[in-house]
C-alpha cells in the first residue's frame, strides 16, 4: 500500500495540470460564431480616422464598442448585436461590402411642437446637431448641409440628396414617436491593418 501512494500523488498531479491545461486551451477558443460574424473578426476604424480604432469584434465572441466592452457579439448580415452582461443588448443596423462597414448610428432629435410628420425642425442634445425638413423636399443638415430629399414612410426612410454633390446620396432610417425623430445615419468603417 506504500508505494501506492506515491503514484496516486503522481496520478493526481498529472490530472490537475491537464485540467489547468484544457482550462487555458479553452480561454483561447474560438466562439461559435456565424460565418457573417466570423468575416468581421478585427479592428475597424471610421474612414474619417483610420488609425483610431473604433469597434473591435474578436474571434472569442467579445466585442469593444466606442470604448465599452461587450461580452458577446453576433452579426445576421443587417444587424450587429453587442450583448452585455449588466444590461440590455445594443443592436446597431449594420451592412458590410468589398470596402467595408456601414454602420448606422442613432441620434435623437427633438422638436418644439411645430411639425407635420417629418416636416419641421429638428434638434438633438448631443453636439448641436439639427435638421430642418419643408414640406417641399428640402433638408437644411446641421446649419450648413442642404439639398433635397425622399421619404418613403412605409419603410421608414429617408435619402438626403446633397446640394452641389457635397455628399453622396444617403439612405437614413427613422422613427417618429410625437415630438421625438430618431434618425440612423450610415458611416464607414474600414478594417485597421
Amino acid at each position: 500500500a506504500e508505494g501506492r501512494k506515491p503514484m496516486k500523488k503522481q496520478l493526481t498531479a498529472v490530472l490537475f495540470l491537464l485540467l489547468a491545461a484544457l482550462a487555458l486551451a479553452g480561454c483561447g477558443k474560438k466562439a461559435d460564431l456565424s460565418p457573417q460574424a466570423q468575416a468581421l473578426v478585427g479592428k475597424w476604424a471610421y474612414d474619417y480616422e483610420p488609425e483610431s480604432a473604433a469597434l473591435t469584434l474578436k474571434a472569442d465572441g467579445a466585442a469593444e464598442c466606442e470604448g465599452r466592452r461587450y461580452a458577446r457579439f453576433t452579426f445576421d448580415g443587417t444587424t450587429l448585436e453587442l450583448s452585455c452582461t449588466d444590461g440590455p443588448a445594443a443592436q446597431i443596423r449594420c451592412s458590410s461590402d468589398d470596402k467595408g462597414l456601414i454602420v448606422y448610428k442613432r441620434t435623437d432629435y427633438h422638436s418644439d411642437g411645430a411639425h407635420d410628420g417629418l416636416a419641421g425642425a429638428w434638434r438633438s442634445d448631443e453636439g448641436g446637431w439639427s435638421y430642418e425638413f419643408n414640406a417641399e423636399g428640402a433638408f437644411l443638415e446641421d446649419g450648413t448641409f442642404s439639398g433635397t430629399y425622399a421619404l418613403d414612410e412605409s419603410a421608414g426612410t429617408f435619402t438626403l440628396q446633397y446640394a452641389d454633390g457635397q455628399f453622396a446620396d444617403t439612405l437614413c432610417y427613422f422613427t417618429l414617436d410625437g415630438d421625438r425623430l430618431t434618425v440612423e445615419y450610415p458611416w464607414r468603417m474600414v478594417r485597421m491593418k
